[in-house]
């Protein structure tokens, strides 16, 4: 039962890494697209400002 027990907390612990590993490259990959769009609605904005 010892073994089986810590043999669950290890697997929980990996599933936690790769799940925060999952989220930070998700948060990362989402903040990129989210400046990108911030940017491009910016200039959108300039054009049509001095148009």
């Amino acid at each position: 039962m010892h073994l089986y027990t810590r043999f669950i907390l290890a697997m929980s612990d990996n599933v936690n890494i790769v799940t925060r590993m999952f989220a930070k490259n998700a948060n990362a990959k989402f903040s990129k697209t989210w400046v990108k769009a911030i940017i491009c609605s910016r200039q959108f904005v300039q054009k049509n400002r001095f148009a």
